[in-house]
């Protein structure tokens, strides 16, 4: 009805001349219930959402304190323990047959391999913990958790870290809160 308000749902131009009507509603493609968290329809989550990516084509997240992998019929695998309760981020690399899988707590970091199948955290004494990790020429990159640097790991090892690998905001002196990557080059953000 044209006076009242339409919630997801997409008007729709027809693509013929002279139809009964110029446009339509249709409802918005792609809502559908996967899962619900604690039970309910379908496989259950063991808890909410702290994560979600997507690695080329397989999707992950960080569900309560699991790693888990939504598969292509919505069922769960549940692949090992990520430590922590608030937010991660997470980022991929591609390695020869797989991928790594990056997971960034704050305070500690894990990788999956999906040619293994391990979870394994992070235990380089060159690793600082990160909040989250972001991708650039198979470089895995974060930042240290009270912002003072930014940090990379070494070539396609997302386990194997430098403490000389670390970039300061030199120019203009400030809090680095996240990384940003735009063409190749790593954008460091600050708090002001």
């Amino acid at each position: 009805y044209s006076s009242q308000d339409c919630i997801n749902y997409i008007p729709e131009q027809a693509d013929a001349a002279n139809t009964r009507a110029p446009t339509m509603l249709r409802g918005l493609p792609g809502l559908t219930k996967l899962n619900v968290t604690g039970g309910g329809e379908g496989p259950a989550l063991p808890g909410w959402i702290r994560g979600l990516h997507n690695t080329e084509g397989m999707l992950f997240c960080v569900a309560g304190s699991q790693l888990c992998r939504i598969n292509n019929d919505y069922s769960v695998d549940q692949l090992g323990t990520i430590n922590g309760s608030d937010f991660v981020g997470m980022e991929h690399n591609q390695i020869t047959n797989g991928y790594q899988l990056a997971i960034g707590t704050g305070a500690s970091g894990y990788i999956y391999n999906t040619v293994t199948g391990v979870l394994t955290q992070i235990t380089d004494p060159g690793f600082p913990g990160t909040p989250g990790f972001v991708y650039s020429d198979t470089y895995f990159a974060g930042v240290e958790p009270q912002g003072r640097y930014w940090f990379t790991s070494a070539l396609a090892d997302g386990l194997s870290y430098n403490t000389l690998d670390t970039y300061e905001a030199e120019a203009s002196p400030d809090r680095i809160l996240s990384l940003l990557t735009n063409h190749r080059e790593i954008w460091a953000m600050g708090q002001r």
